[in-house]
């Protein structure tokens, strides 16, 4: 392996101008494959017509960008909006530059657009969210709050990024909702339950009928204590997957 790549490095120093297409190509495809992005731009480019939407446009864009050569990544990725409309994972890419950069309007833009074409994409739309809090859209991040996505599509990074959001609207019950839901599906992940306490010990106030408990029903955990002193914990939940080894019980099992 070392002696290829020493031999691909000293092919990279013997390109003149007649160095043929298919040379380059084996060269340029070769260096992008071992990620020396820097080394791969140079020879991608020298082959690559950059408004036509091929694999080495693309092989090109991201040899830019890992390169940190955002100037030329964003001109490739403006060149083919261009012409074709917004396209993955060129459109995705530039916004992504875009806010790194700091250019938070044109970056909301681009992926406002882009979850017009592609509006499944979770990853765009919570970009997007975060575009429009930092410009203090905040209606636009609460109409997105008013109907979230479902839980159950979620990732465990991305439900985590919608407590978050939930949590800088003052959305205090419903992000400590979701946050218990992401716990329980995710359950064997440490992060679930780190954000939770995190969440529950943060400085909010509590809904009354949280704090001031009358009667134990629905939604209620109640711990007891038996006569050596050991702890019972019961969650009493009104939902068709209970499980009684996350000490979840449904008000209709006999032990409630």
């Amino acid at each position: 392996i070392e002696k290829g790549k020493e031999i691909l490095i000293y092919a990279l120093g013997q390109i003149t101008e007649n160095t043929s297409y298919g040379e380059l190509f084996l060269l340029g495809t070769e260096m992008y494959e071992m990620k020396r992005y820097k080394e791969a731009a140079s020879v991608l480019e020298r082959i690559t017509q950059k408004d036509i939407n091929t694999r080495l446009t693309r092989d090109l864009l991201f040899s830019f960008y890992y390169s940190g050569d955002y100037k030329s990544a964003i001109n490739i990725c403006r060149t083919i909006r261009g012409k074709y409309g917004i396209l993955s994972p060129y459109a995705k890419l530039e916004g992504s530059i875009r806010e790194y950069i700091g250019n938070f309007d044109e970056a909301s833009r681009i992926y406002s657009d882009y979850g017009i074409k592609y509006p499944d994409d979770l990853e765009v739309k919570f970009r997007l969210m975060k575009m429009y809090f930092i410009l203090k859209q905040y209606d636009k991040v609460d109409e997105f709050l008013d109907s979230p996505p479902d839980f159950e599509k979620l990732s465990i990074d991305f439900g985590i990024e919608l407590v978050l959001l939930m949590k800088e609207r003052n959305r205090f019950v419903n992000a400590i909702d979701l946050m218990y839901e992401l716990r329980r599906k995710f359950f064997n992940h440490p992060n679930a339950h780190l954000k939770y306490t995190g969440l529950m010990m943060s400085n909010f106030e509590l809904p009354d009928d949280w704090t001031n408990i009358e009667s134990i029903g629905v939604n209620s955990a109640v711990v007891i204590h038996d006569d050596t002193n050991k702890e019972h914990v019961f969650i009493i939940e009104n939902r068709d997957d209970s499980d009684a080894s996350k000490n979840e019980y449904s008000p209709k099992h006999p032990i409630i």
